[in-house]
């Protein structure tokens, strides 16, 4: 968890299905909203963690 990322813990999951909340128990389970960085899959719908593919990521964080 990073303060520079408003106490937001990144989990990366080299995931491509809708199943990624079963892989993302550290995040889920976590004091701090997260963010699973995955391969190929973009969910916003949960309140306290969600799923971004890494280039997305890549893209957020380089500008």
């Amino acid at each position: 968890m990073s303060e520079h990322l408003g106490g937001v813990a990144i989990e990366s999951k080299y995931t491509e299905s809708a199943g990624w909340h079963s892989e993302s128990r550290t995040s889920i389970f976590s004091e701090w909203q997260g963010v699973v960085a995955t391969r190929n899959v973009f969910d916003t719908d949960d309140e306290k963690t969600r799923a971004i593919s890494t280039g997305m990521l890549a893209f957020l964080f380089d500008g």
